[in-house]
């Protein structure tokens, strides 16, 4: 299997989602919305009877089961790699709360969703969740594939000549496994070809993830990327996510501030459309990517 993955340097080449010194003055700026704090409250135990249900009454009975929804995720972070002048500060952060937002707002059921972070998203894991997600879904399914950590280039064929040169600049796009693996953009689409739902959101936080289009697109996907394909991607020590993630998750998703048109949900395009011009404002060379199979008809997770 490892044939269709490219072997990165342990330094990377240069080529990562940005990490920098403290010293460094971006890493302290303020972003544009301010972070809201949460509200703490003292509450009292619910009241109730300590010797349980009054005699003769028995346990309340259960509810049936609910069906488990037909919906699939992995869902990768990596901040801390196995060389740790690597590492990063928040990608496990973005992961975590993705998993959070597809729970609580989406309906995933925990046992529908693979989280690899860390010390657990090495090569051979990535590739046995994409396994697991190809194996499970189906035409109604609603699938999640979403990335974030290092992420960099390669010229085509420099490690595997099984793949086309397609790539108008010469050059392969991949992301960065834990054990220091490049996972292609040409790996991704050869295994994603076996997705056959219509409901398919791709989310890459990583450097020139923007790349990742054309090669993954495909009917009834969405691909969102941290930066358009010549750029990098900023991670933001005090914010506890990188900044795409702090708009797009945390502030866009999470605290609903996406949910443009106050339906209660917040499609893959309303984050994006938050989220892309406040990313900008804050990091001028970043630009957030969307590719969109249907411009006419948002996804809902």
């Amino acid at each position: 299997m490892r044939k269709f993955i490219v072997a990165v340097m342990a330094l990377l080449l240069g080529f990562w989602l940005v990490a920098f010194p403290t010293s460094i003055p971006n890493l302290s700026a303020e972003p544009t919305v301010a972070v809201k704090g949460f509200l703490s409250v003292s509450a009292s135990p619910l009241g109730g009877n300590p010797q349980g249900p009054p005699p003769g009454l028995g346990p309340k009975p259960k509810p049936p089961p609910v069906p488990t929804p037909n919906k699939w995720a992995v869902v990768i972070g990596i901040s801390k790699y196995a060389d740790p002048s690597a590492n990063l500060y928040n990608p496990a952060n973005d992961a975590k709360e993705m998993v959070k937002a597809l729970k609580s707002l989406y309906g995933f059921a925990d046992e529908n969703i693979k989280l690899l972070t860390n010390n657990g998203a090495t090569v051979d894991n990535i590739v046995a969740s994409i396994t697991w997600l190809i194996d499970n879904e189906n035409a109604t399914s609603t699938v999640v594939f979403f990335y974030c950590g290092h992420g960099g280039q390669v010229d085509e064929g420099t490690y595997s000549e099984i793949y086309p040169n397609d790539e108008v600049d010469g050059k392969d796009e991949y992301i960065v496994t834990y054990d220091l693996w490049g996972v292609t953009d040409d790996y991704l689409k050869f295994r994603f070809s076996d997705i056959e739902s219509n409901s398919f959101f791709l989310w890459f936080g990583s450097c020139h993830s923007g790349g990742m289009s054309p090669d993954l697109n495909g009917n009834g996907r969405v691909i969102v990327a941290a930066c358009q394909e010549p750029e990098v991607a900023w991670d933001y020590l005090l914010l506890h996510n990188t900044l795409f993630g702090y708009y797009y998750i945390d502030q866009g998703m999470l605290r609903k501030l996406g949910d443009a048109n106050g339906d209660g949900i917040v499609t893959v395009e309303e984050a994006f459309k938050y989220a892309a011009p406040l990313v900008t404002a804050q990091e001028p060379g970043q630009h957030p990517f969307i590719w969109d199979s249907d411009i006419d008809k948002d996804l809902y997770l």
